[in-house]
């Protein structure tokens, strides 16, 4: 295969990335269901997500990252168009330095205080095309860091709506794909559409 023809599949193939990967996926094995054992994320400006499937005992999603004062982060929470989950509203919160110390019904990193985010209004659906799932958007948010530090978003349940609720936590939005995204992109379509119980 000669470099011009190899370059063509290149691009093609990264097209197909950002098509089905409008969030590069998080494949983390331990559960992030703590302040203390959260996702680890580089650069939240980066487009990833992280699907997680809850239970009565574990019913958050942690990221850490480190901000610096006047920095926009950007987060949405969503939840799988699922019936059952029709009325699944879960919350989120950005936690770090400075902020309001806040009971929000679980444990917070010490010295460290939480502004919490709720659903306004009935939940954006959304279609992603190449996977062929969907998902209520509850919780699309902005915000200004006011301070430097380790920040933390976590998205949480306050009920228990079935034996198997999902949801999933995004941050970021720039599009940043390499190969491995790429070599990967059938493993994350099954992934995805098993996650949305899509047949």
């Amino acid at each position: 295969m000669n470099h011009a023809i190899r370059l063509a599949v290149f691009i093609a193939l990264l097209g197909a990335a950002q098509a089905v990967l409008a969030h590069n996926l998080i494949a983390e094995q331990s559960t992030p269901n703590s302040w203390s054992a959260p996702v680890p994320i580089g650069d939240p400006q980066v487009s990833q997500v992280y699907y997680c499937r809850m239970e009565a005992v574990r019913r958050q999603i942690w990221f850490r990252f480190t901000g610096k004062a006047g920095d926009r982060i950007w987060f949405q929470v969503g939840v799988p168009v699922i019936q059952r989950l029709r009325g699944m509203r879960p919350r989120a919160a950005v936690v770090g330095p400075g902020l309001p110390l806040a009971d929000i019904g679980f444990e917070l990193p010490p010295d460290q205080g939480a502004l919490v985010f709720e659903a306004r209004g009935e939940p954006r659906e959304f279609h992603e095309e190449f996977t062929g799932t969907s998902s209520w958007i509850v919780i699309e948010q902005e915000y200004v860091l006011p301070s430097s530090g380790t920040w933390y978003v976590v998205a949480f349940s306050d009920t228990v709506l079935s034996a198997d609720d999902k949801l999933w936590l995004a941050i970021g939005t720039k599009e940043r794909f390499g190969l491995g995204d790429i070599l990967r992109l059938a493993s994350i379509k099954r992934f995805v559409r098993a996650f949305h119980e899509v047949r």
